[in-house]
């Protein structure tokens, strides 16, 4: 569960609503600003993330921190191209929005998250949300 406006989140446990039992709880520490002078790239912010014992909704204790931002050597690229047939199953699809938080790429095979409703896309995190059966993503990944 994101609160974006607060920028925290918690991903785990849950018992009558609150959070309860072990999870991630996290929140970011700064804005990211710009970076490098490209527009709408920004920097990863500072987070602070920590697998945590919560009862009825209250922190009891860290247990360990949990490394949210990856080290730049660790990013995986992906590299994928489009074929003849992924470029016509495009044109013939609608495409466009599904729902409120997310989107279809399916020229890539792929839903992803909406920029605006996803902490990650405020520094620039495409956030994908399904791999499309049959798509470029999903023959990738094969």
């Amino acid at each position: 569960c994101e609160w974006t406006l607060r920028g925290t989140w918690y991903d785990g446990e849950w018992h009558n609503g609150f959070q309860h039992g072990m999870g991630e709880a996290g929140a970011l520490r700064g804005s990211g600003g710009k970076d490098r002078g490209q527009p709408g790239i920004s920097r990863l912010p500072s987070m602070v993330a920590h697998i945590c014992r919560m009862e009825n909704g209250e922190r009891q204790e860290n247990l360990a921190v949990s490394h949210v931002v990856p080290e730049p050597g660790a990013m995986l690229r992906v590299e994928l191209h489009a074929s003849a047939q992924d470029t016509a199953l495009c044109k013939a699809s609608a495409g466009g929005a599904l729902g409120d938080l997310q989107h279809l790429a399916p020229l890539w095979g792929i839903a992803f998250g909406r920029a605006d409703e996803w902490l990650g896309g405020r520094w620039g995190v495409l956030i994908i949300t399904r791999i499309l059966e049959g798509g470029a993503l999903y023959r990738w990944s094969a």
